[in-house]
């Protein structure tokens, strides 16, 4: 399946296309926000039956690329960097299991843009993700894919979830 097809079907239950993975297109500065959303994303779609995520590619399917997210990176302009600061994002988030077991990426240029696909795999167990709230304080919280969306998976919910799902 070649990654234009990908995109062409839209944003589902297993699709999620992130403009950026750091780089706030609006505020023009990183913002940890993008990368919290990132990984939400990728817990939810872990949780659920695994799923494709596409950074630099916007919700209409149109490419933005990664050159925002690329000049953000202290030490130099290329995917061997990103794809090592987006691993280790994801391997201190969930582990290095996790990380190099269920997660694969690739890159793809598209009109002389580079995006960046991650294949997520269904997890063996509920995967946990610690957020902050409004007062900074720190919590795990589980989510979930509901069509399009990744959604949090209130507590009472979590127990049922995670016997139906694992």
């Amino acid at each position: 399946v070649s990654i234009d097809s990908i995109i062409e079907k839209g944003e589902s239950d297993e699709l999620e296309f992130k403009s950026t993975y750091q780089w706030n297109l609006e505020t023009n500065q990183t913002d940890k926000n993008l990368v919290q959303a990132i990984l939400k994303t990728i817990a939810a779609f872990s949780n659920t039956d695994g799923g494709t995520l596409l950074i630099g590619v916007n919700n209409n399917g149109e490419i933005v690329g990664l050159e925002y997210d690329y000049k953000c990176l202290n030490k130099g302009y290329d995917k061997d960097m990103f794809e090592l600061v987006l691993r280790n994002a994801i391997e201190s988030s969930f582990g290095t299991t996790f990380a190099s077991r269920k997660i694969k990426t690739e890159f793809h240029e598209i009109n002389e843009k580079e995006i960046c696909k991650i294949d997520i795999e269904k997890n063996d167990e509920l995967l946990f993700l610690e957020v902050k709230d409004k007062n900074d304080n720190k919590k795990k919280e589980a989510f979930t894919r509901v069509g399009n969306a990744s959604k949090i998976l209130d507590p009472e919910e979590i127990v049922k979830y995670s016997e139906e799902n694992f």
